[in-house]
């Protein structure tokens, strides 16, 4: 498996979690920057910042384990 991890994408990830954190809607993405987080992540943009369940489902898995 090779990352496409590069300066340059890592600029733009972390401008756009900046952007998102400052009020920024998911609608207004730039067309580049949805392909590069994509690209990083394997996801589908729509299902990134806590719009899954993979949280709640770790949460639920963490619960059973300590029972």
């Amino acid at each position: 498996m090779k990352f496409k991890l590069s300066q340059q994408n890592h600029k733009i990830l972390l401008n756009e979690i900046d952007r998102l954190k400052n009020g920024g809607s998911l609608n207004d993405v730039e067309p580049h920057t949805k392909e590069v987080v994509e690209a990083l992540t394997g996801w589908p943009y729509q299902k990134h910042w806590g719009n899954n369940n993979i949280s709640y489902e770790a949460k639920q898995r963490q619960k059973e384990d300590v029972s």
